[in-house]
């Protein structure tokens, strides 16, 4: 069982539940304000930055376990032209393409962009189920025992623009739920 061990951590769970109840009750697929609502609703409590996208000269990345940098986030300055293009894709093509391919671009590419000085992971799993639960398929959690392979879709993702990994651990989690279910 984990344990939390800071204020913060506490505050950010329960910031975190507030967000899953948001997005059960809300209507909107995707917009700008559901992201930075999502993210206030998170870290309100925790961060000075909560509910902001990262201003000019605040850029970010995502190092290995070793520091290594594996990913950098979009310029600031492109954050939310670039989340505008997101949106824009997202609405040509909501009525398309299977919700898991909708789903699944979208948090791939918010990882990709990377709009906020932190938090951008937790932002990017509650789009994912947000598309997901508006598109009549139920959440997916990302298993402790998947974590690994979550960072490696997003890291192919990046190298290559394949979704077909993502797809797939999503899929993986999906036959997890259903045996669990089956218990």
């Amino acid at each position: 069982m984990a344990f939390f061990k800071t204020q913060e951590e506490i505050s950010e769970a329960y910031g975190m539940a507030k967000a899953v109840n948001c997005i059960r009750k809300i209507k909107t697929h995707l917009s700008l304000n559901l992201i930075l609502k999502l993210h206030r609703t998170i870290f309100e409590n925790s961060k000075a930055f909560a509910g902001k996208f990262r201003e000019r000269g605040v850029e970010v990345g995502i190092r290995d376990a070793i520091g290594n940098l594996i990913h950098l986030g979009a310029p600031a300055s492109r954050v939310i032209p670039l989340l505008n293009e997101l949106i824009k894709w997202y609405n040509k093509n909501r009525k398309k393409l299977p919700p898991i391919v909708l789903a699944v671009v979208v948090h791939n590419q918010l990882e990709y962009i990377h709009p906020f000085e932190d938090g951008n992971g937790r932002v990017g799993r509650l789009l994912l189920n947000n598309l997901l639960l508006k598109h009549k398929f139920p959440p997916v959690n990302i298993s402790v025992k998947n974590r690994k392979a979550y960072y490696q879709t997003l890291k192919e993702f990046q190298k290559t623009g394949d979704i077909k990994p993502s797809i797939e651990l999503i899929l993986r989690e999906y036959r997890i739920l259903k045996k669990t279910l089956k218990k």
